[in-house]
């Protein structure tokens, strides 16, 4: 009953904040929608405040060459795009205009999506420019407008998100051109694979880093020829070493390059296959016989097994004057086993790469408790000496005071009685050096200047503390 009457007490006169002052519920619910009416009007007041206006988008465009409707549409990368290239040579800037009804009902409809998916969260958004920015989809017309004529810079792939591709199709001017040709024949599957990407990071769901996302076969052989002598194709399934072996000797002098173009299927399946289940750190049979010709005897092959050594020594003496070369192609299997046999040691050692590489940026080991504790753990000895966790020396207590705390041992705690054994029945380690037995100097007592102890009222009573050396005795 008692209880009973405090709620109906607590609901009828409201409740306590933190601070313990009583606020009504209708006042604190009249905060709430005040709160909520300055960040959060209604969608379509909201939605008529941003709407873009197709009259002004096409009063912009008559300098559109400079990228002035892009900008004001919101769609910056175009706008930077047309700004340095003058609206795409002018023909972005022409195209536009026929566009311009599709790109303004294009980017309010966005903006309605945006607004529904930020109000239909049970977290208050906020103010518009707190709130956090979510890619769109990518349009397949824009793909292409990119994609000519400044393709060959690898704007269309800087547009899809394809970062890696962009760069290599700006230094090789769209891999000679043959790139830039076959995209325009796989542009909807790359613009497809962009949307279900960015419909990931919408859902907050995990991306794939690009060393363990999915390799494409399209991309392998569009990267191979006509610049797989470069070993582009390698760089993209993650083998470097292969990659630079090919940039360094020209894909051995074209005949892995050749090679490649029938195998790619196999790299390809055999890449993914090695991400899904972690094991890209195994040498492979076909791939250690591709680097022992023909260039074995620069010790490419001892490189790949992860024999530096031999490698060296191959590359000095040309194969040992051919005929370690000749040897190493006979016994290839055997060295072949032999390092992934250092492979299982490293891993069962170390672990799998891909747990190093989370070591080596996470600093923690995955799994590893972050927290660091809190004074002496229960098992410490000590704490059945009488320490706790707020009076241990070097705990968080003691160290903000900027001293040691004051009831730390030995001011006010005794030797423990070690006659019966320790408490609790443990047993203290071997190595576990018992404090000294605590003694009260008196304060009549002073240490002299030359380590006697000195006492005013009875000099006499000096004790000398420092040892004395024996008599001498003459023989």
């Amino acid at each position: 009953m008692f209880h009973q009457s405090i709620e109906k007490e607590s609901d009828a006169h409201g409740h306590r904040d933190h601070a313990g002052l009583q606020v009504p519920q209708q006042q604190e619910q009249r905060q709430h929608d005040h709160h909520h009416q300055q960040y959060h009007p209604n969608i379509e007041l909201e939605y008529s405040y941003h709407k873009k206006s197709l009259c002004n988008a096409y009063v912009l465009c008559i300098v559109g060459f400079l990228g002035t409707h892009h900008f004001y549409l919101g769609r910056y990368v175009f706008g930077i795009a047309y700004l340095m290239t003058f609206g795409l040579c002018g023909i972005g800037w022409v195209i536009d205009w026929f566009r311009m009804p599709c790109l303004v009902n294009q980017v309010n409809r966005q903006l309605k999506e945006d607004l529904q998916r930020q109000y239909g969260q049970n977290e208050l958004p906020g103010p518009p420019h707190t709130r956090k920015w979510t890619p769109h989809d990518k349009s397949l017309f824009d793909a292409y407008i990119l994609w000519f004529p400044f393709g060959m810079l690898g704007y269309h792939h800087f547009y899809l998100r394809r970062p890696i591709f962009g760069v290599t199709y700006f230094l090789t001017f769209g891999l000679c051109g043959v790139g830039w040709v076959v995209d325009v024949f796989r542009m909807p599957f790359l613009v497809k694979k962009a949307n279900s990407d960015i419909r990931q990071i919408r859902d907050a769901e995990p991306i794939a880093s690009i060393w363990d996302e999915e390799k494409r076969l399209d991309d392998a052989y569009t990267l191979s020829f006509p610049l797989g002598f470069l070993g582009l194709h390698h760089f993209y399934l993650n083998r470097i070493f292969f990659g630079f072996m090919y940039l360094f000797t020209f894909g051995l002098c074209g005949f892995g390059t050749v090679v490649d173009w029938f195998r790619l299927p196999c790299l390809v399946k055999r890449t993914n296959t090695e991400i899904r289940e972690d094991k890209r750190d195994y040498r492979n049979l076909f791939d250690a016989y591709l680097c022992g010709f023909p260039l074995g005897f620069l010790g490419l092959h001892h490189f790949y097994l992860r024999n530096p050594g031999w490698g060296v020594t191959y590359f000095l003496t040309l194969g040992l004057c051919g005929i370690g070369w000749l040897i190493d192609l006979i016994r290839m299997h055997w060295l072949v086993k032999s390092a992934n046999e250092h492979v299982e040691q490293r891993r069962h050692l170390f672990g799998s790469p891909r747990s190093r590489r989370n070591y080596f940026f996470s600093g923690q080991p995955r799994g590893m408790n972050h927290t660091a504790p809190q004074g002496p753990p229960q098992s410490d000895p000590r704490i059945q000496h009488g320490y706790s966790q707020n009076n241990y020396p070097g705990s968080t207590s003691s160290l903000e005071s900027g001293r040691p705390s004051q009831t730390t041992y030995p001011h006010h705690l005794q030797q423990p009685n070690m006659a019966h054994g320790y408490q609790g029945g443990a047993q203290p380690p071997s190595n576990y050096d018992l404090p000294p037995p605590y003694t009260e100097i008196d304060d009549q007592m002073e240490i002299g200047h030359n380590g006697t102890d000195y006492n005013e009222d009875h000099p006499e009573a000096t004790q000398q503390t420092q040892p004395t050396a024996p008599p001498y005795i003459k023989m």
